[in-house]
């Protein structure tokens, strides 16, 4: 499965975090990260453990994010 990150502010609170997004669109999926954790986390479960990555719902983070900040 090819991965794509991207950097992203929580519109909400100023914080920064991580999208990871697999698939296609309509069908893409998104798993957010924090930056303390974020270079382990997503080596780790996009190598050896893609099944536990948690899946959110990718419209409503769109509503509160500015993607690339």
């Amino acid at each position: 499965m090819k991965y794509e990150l991207y950097r992203a502010i929580d519109t909400r609170d100023n914080k920064p975090m991580y999208w990871l997004l697999a698939g296609v669109y309509p069908e893409r999926k998104l798993a957010l990260f924090t930056p303390k954790t974020m270079a382990a986390d997503v080596k780790r479960k996009t190598a050896a453990a893609p099944e536990s990555i948690i899946w959110e719902n990718t419209e409503a983070w769109y509503t509160h994010a500015a993607v690339g900040g």
